[in-house]
């Protein structure tokens, strides 16, 4: 076996590893974790006559909700970088050399998407809520949804080709199933779908498409309130 095989092989095992924590984190937590952001806000501002001053400038509603999305998906795509280190570093002293190509590719195009999309789209979704507690509920409710749409979908144990509502699914099952298949199995669970690089990239357009609508959906709802 030759250097480069011995180091692909390594990142092999190590990606599914992580990756079960990682969507664990960051499809059922985070979005309950960011749902009150807004929601927060406009209860510590009311007392303080932050909101009043917001309302009163040219296009504040809609200038702060963006200002919150790219606050937390910068929050998140930090955190990302920074485990991705750290742990990368204790992998790299635990089994020597690996090839760090899927492991980037695990964190940038796995863990850092998928927070963003989960993370921003709950957000956005619980930002009309009055309170945070509300709020939270929303979370709570797409933490569910993802549970349960992940579960129920037939490319996790079926071998059948990636549908288009596979793209558009908040558990984004494509994106679970790519950085498994380096091991095939999870468990006693074999995955029987063949799911490649294209089908992540149009999960990933899928739920740019889908923040989209939430935003704009999001913005109606606060500049009525």
């Amino acid at each position: 076996m030759t250097p480069e095989e011995s180091r692909r092989q390594i990142a092999q095992a190590i990606v599914p590893v992580i990756w079960a924590p990682l969507y664990i984190v960051l499809a059922l937590i985070l979005p309950i974790l960011t749902a009150d952001a807004v929601s927060r806000d406009r209860q510590t501002g009311s007392s303080s006559g932050w909101s009043e001053l917001l309302d009163s400038l040219p296009l504040g509603k809609d200038v702060y909700l963006l200002s919150k999305l790219l606050g937390i998906w910068i929050s998140i795509l930090a955190s990302c970088l920074a485990a991705m280190l750290l742990t990368g570093i204790a992998w790299r002293l635990l089994l020597g050399p690996f090839d760090l190509t899927l492991y980037v590719q695990e964190w940038l195009f796995g863990a850092a998407a998928l927070g963003i999309l989960n993370g921003g789209m709950s957000m956005l979704l619980a930002s009309w809520q009055p309170t945070p507690r509300r709020a939270v509920m929303i979370g709570v409710v797409i933490a569910i949804a993802s549970l349960l749409l992940l579960t129920t979908t037939p490319i996790l144990t079926k071998k059948v080709p990636v549908e288009f509502w596979d793209y558009l699914n908040i558990a984004r099952p494509a994106l679970f199933l790519y950085f498994f298949q380096s091991s095939g199995r999870i468990g006693s669970v074999s995955f029987a779908a063949n799911v490649n690089s294209s089908d992540v990239l149009f999960t990933l357009l899928a739920g740019l498409v889908e923040i989209a609508i939430c935003g704009l959906l999001a913005g109606i709802f606060i500049r009525k309130r």
